[in-house]
């Protein structure tokens, strides 16, 4: 079964054509595969809705990526849950965050404050929180 899934994979790729089902939207054309994430790992990825206002008005922004929950992973689209619910979203609009990470201080990380932009971070001496 493996063998066939991954031809078919390879069979759309190489022809254009796409698996998704067509209530899903594709707001940039980013190459279909599968997702470097398990069941229980946490992604950035943009909310169902950010994706559907971004279809709707391309000009208007890009889509809102926020930290999911992989519930379920598919061979094109995987099943997330958000803090506002859950969403089925293309793999190729995931960012997978590694599991078990330390950083230290100076390390250089990917931050989301709003979930409206993601911007590159250095970590500084931690503390309490103001």
């Amino acid at each position: 079964m493996g063998q066939r899934l991954s031809l078919a994979v390879l069979v759309l790729l190489l022809t254009g054509m796409t698996a998704l089902a067509d209530d899903i939207p594709r707001v940039a054309d980013f190459p279909d595969g599968p997702l470097a994430a398990e069941v229980g790992q946490f992604v950035f990825a943009p909310t169902r809705d950010s994706l559907d206002e971004t279809k709707a008005d391309p000009e208007y922004r890009a889509p809102r990526y926020m930290q999911a929950e992989v519930l379920a992973v598919g061979p094109l689209t995987s099943t997330l849950r958000f803090d506002v619910g859950e969403a089925v979203i293309p793999n190729a609009y995931m960012i997978p965050l590694p599991r078990a990470e330390v950083v230290v201080p100076g390390d250089v990380v990917l931050a989301s404050r709003y979930g409206n932009s993601m911007e590159v971070a250095v970590v500084t001496k931690g503390g309490p929180a103001p």
